[in-house]
């Protein structure tokens, strides 16, 4: 088995970068299904502005025998699977920046999945929008089998230490969310000046994926910084 693997900033690392086949993005190929179906400009702007249109940066690597795929997005690895031979057949893992989950071989007519701790077993999914609304499909907890919650927190707090403010932090509040939103309040300061902020996270419906971070002055409603 294979452990979680950050190889998104290649510059860190000179193997990576050498290793680097591919560097781009991608979106879902069902909001340009949707674009094409849409009947006017209006609801073609929906459409795009919906969370769903949001593109993920994505690199390919080949590292000795493996062949590494890592999504990112506003600079955190997402999602990261492997390719390689294992035991002699062709074998995937699955994982992310945290934790590598799951191990695919591809043997005994079929797939043998795998997780990757002892601790984890597939369990019954939510009949949604991921399953396809199969009841015969499964889900694999990660992280210790830590809560959604706990899980948005971790990321809300790598995202707002990696957030380039432009300004230098003085005090920040307790963070505060809604269904799908963070939030918490930030004092931020210069030589000149003095703002409050609101910095805000978004994730995407039933994830701890981001669509959404930026920090906005109280005063104005202006964005200030950037995600870095």
């Amino acid at each position: 088995m294979i452990p979680a693997m950050n190889i998104t900033h290649a510059n860190a690392n000179p193997a990576a970068e050498k290793g680097l086949l591919y560097k781009g993005n991608v979106k879902d190929w069902y909001v340009d299904a949707q674009l094409l179906e849409a009947s006017n400009a209006q609801e073609r702007e929906q459409i795009e502005a919906g969370d769903d249109a949001l593109p993920y940066d994505i690199q390919v690597h080949k590292l000795g025998e493996q062949l590494f795929i890592t999504m990112t997005r506003f600079g955190l690895e997402v999602a990261c699977l492997s390719v390689e031979v294992d035991k002699g057949v062709p074998t995937v893992h699955l994982g992310d920046r945290y934790d590598m989950g799951a191990h695919l071989h591809f043997a005994h007519g079929g797939i043998v999945i795998t997780p990757d701790s002892k601790d984890e077993a597939l369990e019954p999914a939510p009949k949604d929008r991921y399953s396809y609304e199969d009841a015969n499909a499964r889900l694999l907890p990660m992280h210790g089998n830590a809560s959604l919650e706990v899980q948005r927190r971790q990321v809300f707090d790598e995202l707002f230490e990696n957030y380039d403010f432009g300004w230098e932090i003085e005090a920040s509040g307790a963070a505060f969310h809604t269904e799908n939103e963070w939030c918490m309040r930030v004092v931020a300061v210069t030589d000149a000046d003095k703002a409050t902020l609101t910095f805000k996270v978004r994730f995407v419906e039933g994830t701890t994926i981001p669509c959404m971070v930026d920090a906005l002055d109280m005063a104005d409603g202006t964005q200030v910084g950037n995600p870095g």
